[in-house]
This record gives structure tokens, sequence and C-alpha cells, in this order.
């Protein structure tokens, strides 16, 4: 999480609770992420997060754990994704906050 702006310093490793995931959506367990470009921009203060603290990591990969559609869900073989938030990929996006 991002706390004010600036070098890396102002990145935390935080605990966040597991989100309670709603009709239509899915619940992915998060193994990997990367920080692109426009998130080094958006800490450094150039770009705005929109809302501190801001949350990184919409460009995610890992595992589906729990969805309404059972061909989603696999769980006799769990399904590798990398979502990609409906969204414009800002920190401050309810994709991301989540």
């Amino acid at each position: 999480m991002q706390h004010g702006t600036g070098g890396p310093e102002v990145l935390n490793l935080e605990d966040r609770p597991e989100p309670t995931r709603k009709a239509g959506e899915v619940l992915i367990r998060v193994e990997a992420i990367a920080v692109p470009f426009y998130e080094t921009q958006l800490r450094a203060g150039l770009i705005p997060t929109g809302s501190e603290p801001a949350i990184f990591g919409h460009e995610a990969a890992g595992t589906v754990v729990e969805a309404d559609d059972p061909a989603a869900r696999r769980s006799s073989c769990p399904s590798p994704v990398a979502p990609m938030p409906n969204s414009s990929p800002r920190a401050g996006t309810r994709s991301c906050r989540r």
C-alpha cells in the first residue's frame, strides 16, 4: 500500500481482509503481481491516485478459488488467471481496492 508520494519507502506490505465475493464475481488467490511503469508514476506523485492509501497490483496473476460458474471454478483443477479490471488501471479504482 502507498502512504504518501515519493520513492519506494512510501510503500508498505500490509495484510488486508479477504474480500467478500459478490454474485457474478470470482475470488482469486493472487500469487504474483507486477509493478508497471504506470504505478511507479503514481507512487512518485506524477499521476494522482484518487485516494490514499492506494493499493497497487492491478497486473496480477493467480488462481480462481471461488466462483458462481462451475466452469470458472474448476475445483478439481485450479484455473490460473490474469484479471483484467473493467476500468482504467488506477490504484483508486474499485477493482484495485479489493
